[in-house]
């Protein structure tokens, strides 16, 4: 059964029920506390506030190594917002899980490169930070993706990476003094990159 990843932070989660598909299993990863989201009777586990979805995502890839499903989503906790087309849950409901090994459900008009807009020293933080990917992956500012960090993955291209790599991506999140709007976006502009090694993210039709 596929799994639904959701980084949730002080957000109502109702919207959860209405996802009907029979074609995966909701998971919460939670920075919350426990009480906000206690009545909903699906698996919900516990990260530290800190990088945004980046530590529930990562925290998600760490507890589920051995066991992953062949796909996972990754969403965030809102139901409507504007880094996405549709309302979550008509995008999980029909979704076409097999459209690609990876692909984004991101807003299709935010499809951006964002070293047009960011900050030499934004630049800077991102190439001083680098070393993380261990040498998997090359820098470049010819980087293109979809705005949200909500996006299907199979699992082999996680388990391309050893867990340990993942772990080492969890404890620099946690570690570093870095604010997290700039840990958050580490990984928001570059987990397709890491992912799929294309540093262009692909619009793939994700419906339907």
């Amino acid at each position: 059964m596929n799994h639904v990843v959701i980084a949730h932070y002080d957000f109502p989660l109702d919207w959860i029920n209405k996802i009907t598909t029979d074609k995966a299993v909701a998971i919460i990863y939670s920075a919350s506390k426990p009480h906000e989201f206690e009545p909903l009777s699906i698996p919900k586990h516990f990260a530290r506030n800190k990088g945004m979805d980046a530590s529930m995502y990562l925290s998600y890839i760490i507890d589920h190594y051995n066991e992953l499903p062949e796909r996972t989503l990754f969403v965030h906790h809102h139901e409507e917002n504007w880094t996405q087309d549709y309302p979550l849950p008509f995008i999980i409901n029909n979704l076409n899980w097999n459209a690609a090994k990876y692909f984004s459900i991101g807003n299709r008009k935010m499809y951006v490169n964002p070293y047009s807009s960011i900050s030499n020293e934004h630049q800077q933080i991102i190439k001083d930070n680098w070393y993380i990917f261990q040498g998997n992956i090359e820098h470049t500012e010819n980087i293109f993706f979809y705005c949200g960090t909500q996006f299907c993955v199979h699992r082999d291209l996680i388990l391309q990476y050893p867990v340990t790599f993942y772990k080492g991506l969890l404890n620099w999140v946690y570690e570093t003094p870095l604010a997290d709007y700039y840990t958050g976006r580490m990984f928001e502009y570059y987990w397709h990159y890491l992912l799929t090694h294309d540093p262009v993210d692909n619009d793939i039709k994700y419906l339907l």
